[in-house]
């Protein structure tokens, strides 16, 4: 099968995927069974997201002309999978990849999103039955040749342990922050009540920390902040609130209560459900210091500033990540070329 074929197919996929048909009405469904973060509407999220950032032909095209890769690979290798569940379909980019390069995938799903990748995989076998053949699902890995993993900091070190043998990508806990000025326009800080909110702050890409200066007033996002209320309806997100808001009044811990969400200040990146750090900087240059220091936790950074050499993206396109926003920065399909 030829590269332009397998982008052809995955382009079809993405089509097929905005179909609002029973059988995506059901997997919707029962993923929300199996995990109740994953509600209808963060789904489609995703959905949509894949299919217009990501199988798009055009966009496709112009990506996998940046690598050197065969309509066969010299050698087919399997590659183990292992999705993080924190976010639906979160494995889906690797997969793809996986797909494009022309080897095979051995995929050991989440507990957390065992649903919705396989139903992707049921859409792209009625438009490319040799190319779905090339994925397998299993519960025990055995038998792969390299490996691409993500899971916790400590799962990490286990993986890495666990796979020295193998070639690698092992990924662990990061996530985005976003450096505010005090001039965003009201659309700028509409996404980034985005960047926080999507997926409930579940993936490594939301924002868990804001950078803010000195004399920052929180009025000015305040209100579009609390335009989001309605998220604590949603039973473990509320739980995830109330539990927080009850350590820090515990703790007689210094916070603002948005209704939606709990602002503190602290230094730390990792902001639990429900809660956002903040922090003030005195000038953008210590802070362009302080954030390289901090490159291995940071997934992307979320601003109309530009850094150099920092992950920036736009206020609100934090969860709109392009083919070439590869997780923690390690390039996914130079990998797979290179094996």
């Amino acid at each position: 099968m030829s590269l332009n074929e397998r982008i052809g197919s995955l382009a079809n996929l993405g089509f097929e995927l905005l179909e609002d048909t029973d059988a995506r009405k059901y997997a919707i469904g029962k993923a929300y069974y199996e995990n109740k973060w994953f509600t209808e509407d963060q789904v489609l999220k995703m959905i949509h997201t894949i299919a217009d950032h990501y199988l798009n032909y055009d966009l496709l095209s112009e990506f996998t002309q940046q690598y050197r890769l065969a309509d066969t690979p010299d050698k087919i290798k399997t590659i183990a999978l292992i999705p993080a569940g924190n976010v639906p379909m979160v494995g889906f980019h690797d997969l793809m990849c996986i797909l494009l390069s022309g080897h095979h995938a051995m995929v050991k799903l989440s507990d957390k999103d065992k649903v919705l990748i396989p139903y992707a995989m049921q859409l792209l076998e009625s438009i490319n039955l040799e190319l779905v053949r090339s994925v397998t699902f299993v519960d025990k890995l055995q038998g792969f040749d390299a490996v691409i993993a993500t899971g916790s900091n400590n799962t990490a070190k286990i993986f890495e342990r666990y796979f020295a043998k193998y070639p690698t990508i092992i990924r662990s806990n990061r996530t985005g922050v976003a450096v505010l000025t005090g001039d965003e326009s009201k659309d700028e800080l509409e996404g980034l009540a985005e960047d926080i909110f999507s997926y409930y702050g579940l993936g490594c890409r939301n924002i868990s920390k804001l950078y803010v200066p000195e004399a920052f007033e929180f009025d000015q996002i305040n209100e579009i902040l609390n335009s989001y209320k309605q998220i604590v309806l949603h039973p473990k997100y509320k739980n995830n609130f109330d539990y927080n808001l009850a350590i820090h009044m515990l703790n007689r811990t210094k916070y603002m209560n948005l209704g939606s969400l709990i602002l503190v200040e602290d230094q730390s990146l990792h902001s639990r459900i429900a809660s956002l750090h903040y922090e003030r900087y005195n000038t953008t240059g210590s802070l362009v210091s302080s954030l390289q220091d901090m490159t291995d936790q940071i997934q992307c950074i979320s601003s109309r500033l530009i850094f150099d050499k920092l992950p920036v993206v736009p206020l609100g396109d934090a969860q709109k990540p392009k083919l070439c926003d590869f997780a923690d920065g390690i390039d996914t399909m130079a990998f797979l070329a290179d094996l």
